[in-house]
């Protein structure tokens, strides 16, 4: 088995010296249980356990750098499912002292690339018992797209007959793409909506070419008409997609969009690339006193929500968010002004200056690293409350 490497963690064929670390987290009463298997209950029984996978050789040890302990595993298994075409079923388990630090999302991304890369798998199976949601959250983060519900599929070693939830990842929608994503998007909400879909975009940083790997996909979908049932089809659609855990947006229907708030229109139709259909109707609804409305709007919730977060909270995360926020209001005074709409950051910067063009280097500084001493975050937190009020200030006696 070829051992895989990770900023964190070493992945590595098992090791009979490994069943004390193993008996650690696998004789704890919540691990096991979770996976569908009896706590270990001596090291007798781990040291058997760790003969079988040195033998069938297709489950990787997870190795924490830092300790140098082995603190779970993965594993690339042959099986089969009545119904299902797969060539391999995707499993883990970690150490309940390590949950909650991305630690498997870390470990199944390095396993999914080399079963795709290097052992030539073309589709990929994981699974989840139904009541298990912090599983979900892994599948989902690593790509794979909803199946189906199989239930009483599997029975557990206390007789408990339990339901799971089956994920299919497939090598055409890896690694992630976003044009790729998109056409998969139209399909699925075409499939689902039919002619009632009017229009579909992506927003955001993916849709400027400024996005990092853990960038959400800002996915716009705009019916001609929506019913309450509708918000449940498409949440049932997005679980069928790939890399469904990104997705975020803006859903709405044409009649509603209409009414919507002049302001908010502005930033919707200005920073939307369309993928189906046109939001040119919107256009000659956006004045400008509209886009000063979304200055004002923008400044006012800036330095509240600052001054807040200040007083309450002390989030790195929150600030960072509201410096995220205070990029389009920056786009939208420069707007403003010129009439000219500056959609990516490097082509903004240039056209700033003073505290404006501060922010904005700020934020960029903060979307890489929000980890802040608490010197940087009084002066961040201090900059865009003085800025945000200038700004109130400023634009207070125009109509």
């Amino acid at each position: 088995m070829k051992t895989l490497e990770t900023e964190r963690l070493i992945l590595r064929a098992w090791k009979l010296e490994d069943a004390a670390d193993v008996f650690a987290y696998a004789s704890g009463s919540r691990v096991g249980p979770m996976a569908g298997w009896k706590p270990h209950e001596t090291l007798a029984e781990t040291k058997e356990i760790l003969r079988k996978f040195i033998e069938q050789d297709d489950t990787w040890a997870v190795e924490y750098k830092e300790s140098r302990k082995v603190i779970g595993s993965v594993g690339l298994h042959c099986r089969e499912r009545e119904g299902i075409a797969f060539d391999r079923e995707l499993g883990y388990v970690l150490s309940e002292d390590y949950w909650g630090r991305g630690i498997i999302p870390e470990a199944v991304s390095a396993v999914i690339r080399f079963a795709f890369e290097e052992l030539g798998v073309n589709t990929l199976l994981a699974s989840h018992f139904s009541f298990n949601r912090q599983s979900e959250r892994v599948i989902r983060k690593s790509g794979f797209r909803y199946l189906r519900h199989a239930a009483e599929s599997w029975r557990r070693y206390d007789g408990a007959v339990l339901d799971e939830e089956l994920y299919l990842l497939e090598r055409a929608d890896y690694p992630f793409e976003i044009g790729r994503w998109m056409e998969c998007f139209i399909r699925e909400m075409k499939a689902s909506f039919s002619d009632r879909v009017a229009f579909i975009g992506l927003q955001g940083s993916r849709a400027r070419g400024e996005a990092s790997e853990d960038s959400d996909i800002d996915a716009v979908l705009i019916l001609e008409r929506r019913n309450p049932e509708d918000l449940k089809t498409y949440r049932e659609a997005l679980r069928r997609l790939p890399w469904n855990a990104k997705a975020c947006g803006f859903f709405s229907d044409l009649e509603t969009l209409l009414c919507w708030d002049r302001a908010d229109l502005f930033q919707l139709y200005y920073d939307t690339t369309p993928y189906f259909g046109s939001l040119e109707l919107l256009r000659p609804l956006i004045g400008s006193a509209d886009v000063l409305r979304a200055v004002r709007i923008g400044a006012c919730n800036l330095r509240h929500a600052c001054t807040h977060n200040f007083l309450y909270g002390g989030s790195r995360t929150a600030l960072a968010g509201l410096y995220k926020s205070a990029v389009f209001v920056l786009q939208a005074e420069r707007f403003y002004k010129t009439g000219v709409y500056l959609r990516r950051r490097s082509e903004l910067l240039p056209a700033l200056s003073g505290r404006s063009a501060e922010i904005l280097r700020i934020a960029a500084i903060l979307r890489e690293n929000a980890d802040l001493s608490e010197e940087a975050f009084e002066r961040y937190s201090a900059l865009l409350q003085e800025w945000a009020g200038e700004l109130i200030r400023k634009y207070a006696e125009i109509v």
